[in-house]
Order: C-alpha cells, then structure tokens, then sequence
C-alpha cells in the first residue's frame, strides 16, 4: 500500500477462479470473472483451472500490499507468507521444461522449414485429452504440488490426492479428489471408473436437455 491516504492496494487479476480472500482496502479489478458475480462456467477450460494456475506460478510470494521508506521515498512489496524452497524449485523447474521445448520446437522448425505450431486445434486437443483422460505415470509428476484459488493465498490444495474407492463415488466435484479429479482418480487406479461416471452424467445431461 502506499503509505499515503486513502491506502489502497488496486489489484489486477485473470480471475479464473470466483473465491475471493482479501483485505477490505483492497480494490479487485477481475478479468474473467469477477467474486461479486455469477459466471456460467461452459468452457471445459475453466474445468481445469487449477492446473493452469500451476503452470503459472511465480517463484516468488504474494504480493499483499507496498509499502514507501519515508527517508527514500522508495515503494517496495510487502510479500506474504515465504514460498516453500521445494514448490519454488518445482517452478522454475516447469518454466525451464517449457521454455527449452518451445525453443528445441522452433528451432526445428528454422532448420526444417516444418511448422509444428501452424494448427492451435492440435495443440489444444493434446492439452485436453492430457487434463481429462491422464494415465498414472503422468500424473505422478505432480504429487506434492499444490495451488490456491485465493487472491492472498492463505488455503492451498493439493493439485492430486490419493483416494479411495468410497471418494469417488461421492457426489459432485470435491476438493477430497484434489484440484484435479482425473488426476487423482488416474494416481489411485479409479480413472476408468470416473471416466464412465463423468460420460454417464454427460448423457442424462443431453436427455434432459433435449
């Protein structure tokens, strides 16, 4: 915050998850959605959410506020609560894999004269089928990583947890099945049976509505 009156912190964000946690003097300005809204939730996209917010992590914590030296007049961060060493390694780790892949994918390309990255439909259909149909041996990459759908994040939750054959037969999407359901039901040998249970849902969904 800026140390002058009226102190208020003007904080900009996605908004890709509605839940909100922050100080009364904060003012949000939402891109997406919004925590004071209802937003009809269509796009499979926003289904995994909680994923994208972790390939977007920064290696840093949050920012709550700023603060001015009154002798400098300089404005610096007031962080939050420190980020755990071993989640800010796993970060740097996945923007190092992702940079060093998109930079072998377009020097290939250079040196080949073959577009790898003409099609977004393929890329985005690869993406897809990963979040919704993961096997066991990838999803384990993620064991331990964990995510907030909080602006100050104060709650985290684990992006896959081990479950058991009682928790994925329960009602509705529940933070019991982590941030990623398909994850933790693929981790723990249920992925078939959600796989049937989501397609089921999605056929009484057509008959209702037809």
């Amino acid at each position: 915050k800026s140390g002058l009156d009226p102190e208020n912190l003007h904080s900009y964000y996605f908004a890709l998850a509605q839940n909100s946690c922050t100080e009364s003097s904060s003012r949000m300005h939402c891109f997406i959605s919004s925590p004071s809204k209802t937003v009809k939730d269509d796009s499979w996209i926003l289904r995994y959410r909680g994923m994208i917010e972790l390939f977007l992590n920064a290696d840093h914590p949050s920012v709550l506020g700023f603060t001015q030296d009154k002798n400098t007049a300089v404005i610096k961060p007031i962080f939050g609560q420190p980020i755990d060493q071993e989640i800010a390694n796993k970060v740097l780790f996945r923007q190092s894999a992702i940079m060093t892949t998109v930079s072998k994918i377009l020097d290939f390309e250079k040196f080949t004269k073959i577009k790898l990255t003409s099609d977004l439909r393929t890329s985005v259909k690869y993406l897809r089928n990963f979040l919704e149909k993961p096997n066991k041996n990838e999803v384990c990459a993620f064991q331990g990583d964990v995510v907030s759908e909080q602006q100050v994040e104060k709650i985290f939750i684990p992006i896959i947890r081990k479950i058991s054959i009682y928790d994925t037969f329960s009602k509705g999407r529940s933070y019991r099945w982590g941030i990623w359901p398909e994850g933790s039901h693929a981790m723990s040998g249920f992925g078939l049976i959600y796989q049937f249970r989501r397609r089921l849902s999605y056929i009484k969904h057509r008959m209702n509505k037809s």
